[in-house]
């Protein structure tokens, strides 16, 4: 008869598509083998043990989720041992011991091996007061692979996808290295490429700073649950995180632990409840040393348990070699990029007053003439120059010269939209673009500008009172009418500002007869 139903098992696994109906009719197949009352499918969640095909609350089911995972716990020690035969009164698991013909017991679970996971368990619901069978215990330990693969197959529907990204990973992780917009790329894709190449589910790499004073980046592998609040539970601590660091650069050693229920001065509440969550018995930690220097730690993590003998500690070392080398060219890449970016920066930005220089606000006016006349929008430019600005330097000196500069382009940067751009032309010159801006205005915004400058506070080095700076400016268009060439327009704002100059300063000037220069 069990043979029937093994038989039974294997026609339903090979002749229908996985699914969840599969895994039940599985089941119910070996509810019947069993003489059970019940059977069902316990499947790894977030934080919970979710019954598969079943959407009702986990808080209520049969057994309470911390005696599923006690039995989960003490068959993922031993994944040798079959399964186990345990009693549940009042929904709390009260007795248990490892599977044998003839044991007495209410409820019997084997836990279902995975291909990335042993989370999965298979619970059988009796009760059976004379223990099973001989018949029926080797029934399971055959049903048991069958089974395991049914539901393999349902919880990881998108596993082919994701090997495929793990193993592009691990050949493509110099490719992601230097294509990457975020250090997290990086680190994500060398995270999945070790968890791939170490058989662990869960794989995190934290990149601290020499002194071990403060976590740079982190990162955990793609897989099943690397989406989770569990995932990100796993991340979490920093103090913690970097007591480790400390202890790692200190004794150059890796931290084993084959049981993570064993207590480690490092665990906090949170940390255990982040082991219980993600269903881990063993966690290896290995920091990453490149030409003596710590650049931080991988953190291997198993479901399975682990006794880290000598070959599976030299093999993750290596590992962590491989990893060591591609982080510190993350580093130097980083360096490099930052040195790229001050450099840039520099070419673009004037010393003095830190807004663009010359030739960054040319760009940006040719840049801003071409748009305005595709779209076909106005522009207006401002050119401003500041009054009597010698009188300035031959009565303070050079240094109050320059603080009056800094001062003025501190109130243009103020007076400009989100939109506009300011520019240091040269000496005491200034030039605004004002995208979207007519002649209107333009005179507008240079006037305003004009009078916040007017009456702010400026007192030169060495003076005791406060001294007014003027300014005068002209106010060039690109219009409807006419798109001039950007020199052209600067030219017209010159001219303007030049008839300012003329009329006595302290005043803003239109470009005259601005249609005529095209």
């Amino acid at each position: 008869m069990v043979l029937d139903y093994l038989a039974k098992l294997s026609r339903i696994s090979a002749r229908r598509s996985p699914g969840v109906d599969v895994v039940l009719e599985a089941t119910e197949t070996v509810r019947q083998a069993l003489r059970a009352e019940e059977a069902y499918v316990i499947a790894a969640g977030d934080p919970h043990f979710t019954r598969l095909g079943d959407d009702s609350n986990p808080e209520q089911y049969e057994i309470k989720q911390r005696g599923y995972w006690i039995v989960w716990r003490e068959l993922a020690a031993d994944i040798s041992v079959l399964g186990a035969v345990f009693a549940v009164e009042n929904r709390l698991v009260t007795q248990g011991v490892a599977l044998q013909p003839g044991t007495a017991g209410t409820h019997v679970a084997t836990i279902l091996p995975g291909y990335e996971s042993n989370s999965e368990l298979l619970v059988v619901r009796g009760p059976w007061p004379e223990g099973l069978s001989e018949e029926e215990v080797a029934f399971l330990e055959a049903a048991r692979p069958i089974l395991a693969s049914l539901v393999c197959a349902v919880l990881d529907s998108r596993r082919q996808a994701r090997q495929r990204e793990q193993l592009r990973a691990l050949a493509e992780v110099a490719r992601a290295f230097s294509e990457a917009s975020t250090v997290d790329n990086v680190l994500e894709a060398v995270c999945t490429a070790l968890a791939d190449a170490s058989g662990f589910d869960w794989v995190q790499i934290l990149v601290v700073d020499e002194a071990c004073t403060w976590i740079h980046d982190r990162a955990v592998n793609l897989a099943r649950h690397s989406s989770t609040q569990t995932a990100a539970m796993g991340l979490r601590g920093n103090k913690r995180w970097l007591n480790i660091a400390r202890r790692l650069n200190h004794s150059r050693r890796p931290i084993l632990r084959p049981d993570l229920m064993e207590p480690d001065p490092d665990d906090t509440p949170d940390v255990t409840a982040y082991f219980q969550r993600a269903h881990l018995s063993s966690q290896a930690i290995l920091p990453m040393f490149f030409q003596d220097k710590m650049l931080g730690f991988v953190v291997f993590s198993s479901t399975l348990r682990r006794t880290f003998e000598g070959p599976e500690v030299d093999f993750l070392t290596d590992l962590v070699s491989q990893a060591a080398t591609t982080i510190k060219g993350l580093r130097l890449y980083q360096e490099l990029e930052e040195a790229s970016r001050i450099q840039h920066f520099l070419a673009r930005t004037d010393g003095l007053t830190g807004i663009p220089n010359r030739r960054y606000i040319e760009e940006v006016l040719r840049a801003e003439c071409a748009r305005a006349q595709r779209y076909a929008e106005p522009v207006a430019v401002v050119m401003a120059d500041l009054d009597h600005f010698k009188d300035i330097n031959d009565t303070y000196g050079h240094a109050a010269g320059d603080d009056a500069i800094k001062h003025a382009a501190e109130v243009a940067r103020e007076s400009c939209r989100e939109s506009d751009f300011v520019g240091r032309w040269g000496g005491d010159e200034f030039l605004f673009i004002l995208p979207v801006t007519s002649m209107d205005g333009g005179l507008a915004f240079a006037e305003r500008f004009r009078s916040s400058l007017s009456s702010s506070a400026f007192v030169p080095r060495g003076a005791s009172a406060v001294w007014r700076i003027t300014l005068s400016a002209g106010v060039a268009e690109a219009s409807l009418a006419c798109y001039p060439h950007p020199d052209s327009l600067f030219q017209l704002a010159d001219q303007a500002l030049y008839l300012a100059k003329e009329s006595g300063r302290d005043r803003v000037m239109p470009a005259r007869f601005h249609a005529a220069a095209a």
